[in-house]
């Protein structure tokens, strides 16, 4: 049985790492499967750095489509053609998807993100009478004009399976019709990745040369074409944040584009130290040892909550809104003044910190997809222990369908009354039942 999983940029391999991993254990211990991993990329792309696989635990792609360019219809068409001729080649055959193995064939591809690339895979897959895997499905901007959005939004709507991060997500693809039993709850998968990796992480050589401690620097990344494109607001931005370090280094690791728009500003700040992009590893220890982060990534506003560090997040919304709810992230927008009085709070020692029961709730989560792979349902589905994320019974009288066996077929989010405890859904019809409420010892969120 082979899978078919494709990574349309650097970052997605961070979320397909764990799943490489799992595939290869399954197969060590007799279940007949294996994948192809295909990289939208060309091979000699700089951003995969010569590290990257052996720091991630896994191996280097199968394939690479050879795809570049900043052109959205560029992008989409090449990638399009380049995976039409990868599949003919290579045709996707019997298939794990994420928490799914069967003994008769399936035709699945596997797609992470909301990438142009992504999307591209993701059409070319399902017209040729393939079934769709969509990891990471349901998040939202709800902002049609953003490219992602448009990607993502069309990714999810041709799904046959879709894998959430988190209970948010899981509500947009409610409220947006998705068939509930097309929807599955499998954690943050990312934090998969942290937690396999943080006992490895390294500290730079550069760290002691530069004369940086621990706990004492800020971090900043940028990455954002249109952020790094308004120049006038990206100085503003950049001064706000040297004048509130009060002479506290910053790193910055940029990739090329970003350290040009950088350092065309002029800005001359002994303190600011950029660059080049650092190795998962030797980033993943800059992250975990921050005073603090400033940046425009989702991906590392969710690492930086699980590790209890303070992120300032330059973007107006949160693909994952548990980083700011909850965790220790802030949102700010591209406000200078926003920037300014969060940086305030993050300076003298007045952040938010992360409730020790979230933590083990994200570390519980992101184990789930072991567990499914080291215990397949032929149905596809959830058995009565793993239909969603839960340490004890959600609700003693659900059946493996995910029913109540009273006929009761809620769309709800339930929580226990112990936050120490995550958060999980039954998926069903739209309408909110009150008897449900009669369940000892569990509230509800409705859906809204």
């Amino acid at each position: 049985m082979k899978i078919t999983i494709v990574s349309g940029a650097r970052p997605n391999f961070m979320k397909i790492a764990p799943i490489c991993r799992a595939i290869q254990n399954a197969g060590a211990n007799g279940k007949n499967i294996s994948y192809l991993l295909v990289y939208a990329g060309p091979e000699d792309d700089p951003s995969l750095e010569e590290s990257l696989f052996f720091d991630l635990g896994m191996e280097k792609p199968d394939a690479y489509l050879g795809v570049s360019g900043q052109d959205y219809s560029q992008i989409a068409a090449a990638v399009m053609l380049a995976f039409e001729k990868e599949l003919d080649n290579h045709p996707a055959q019997v298939v794990l998807v994420v928490n799914e193995l069967t003994e008769n064939p399936a035709h699945v591809v596997l797609v992470v993100d909301d990438l142009t690339a992504t999307m591209s895979c993701a059409i070319v897959a399902k017209k040729r009478g393939l079934k769709v895997a969509h990891l990471i499905a349901g998040t939202r901007s709800f902002d049609m004009n953003m490219p992602r959005e448009v990607n993502r939004t069309i990714v999810d709507a041709i799904s046959d399976y879709l894998f959430t991060a988190g209970m948010v997500a899981n509500r947009n693809l409610n409220q947006e019709g998705m068939i509930p039993e097309y929807i599955h709850h499998v954690g943050n998968i990312l934090i998969d990745t942290l937690r396999y990796n943080r006992p490895r992480l390294s500290q730079p050589a550069w760290f002691d040369c530069l004369g940086i401690r621990k706990k004492n620097y800020l971090l900043l990344t940028l990455n954002r074409h249109d952020l790094l494109n308004r120049r006038s607001n990206l100085e503003k931005l950049l001064r706000t944040l040297l004048d509130k370090a009060e002479g506290l280094p910053v790193i910055a690791p940029l990739h090329g584009y970003a350290e040009t728009a950088v350092k065309a500003l002029g800005l001359n700040a002994p303190n600011l130290h950029i660059l080049p992009p650092q190795s998962y590893l030797h980033f993943g220890f800059l992250v975990d040892q921050a005073k603090g982060i400033i940046t425009d990534s989702g991906n590392i506003a969710e690492e930086a909550t699980f590790l209890d560090v303070p992120c300032i997040t330059l973007n107006s919304y949160a693909e994952h809104p548990e980083t700011w709810r909850t965790g220790t992230n802030e949102l700010v927008g591209e406000d200078p003044s926003a920037l300014a009085a969060a940086l305030n709070h993050l300076m003298h020692g007045e952040w938010k910190h992360q409730p020790d029961a979230f933590l083990q709730k994200i570390s519980y989560c992101s184990m789930l997809f072991q567990r499914t792979v080291d215990s397949p349902q032929t149905s596809g589905r959830f058995s009565p222990n793993e239909r969603s994320i839960q340490p004890q019974r959600a609700v003693d009288s659900a059946s493996t369908s995910g029913r109540f066996q009273k006929g009761i077929k809620p769309c709800l989010l339930y929580a226990p009354v112990h936050e120490d405890f995550p958060s999980f859904s039954f998926p069903g019809t739209h309408k909110f039942r009150k008897d449900v409420l009669s369940h000892a010892g569990y509230r509800t969120h409705i859906l809204s």
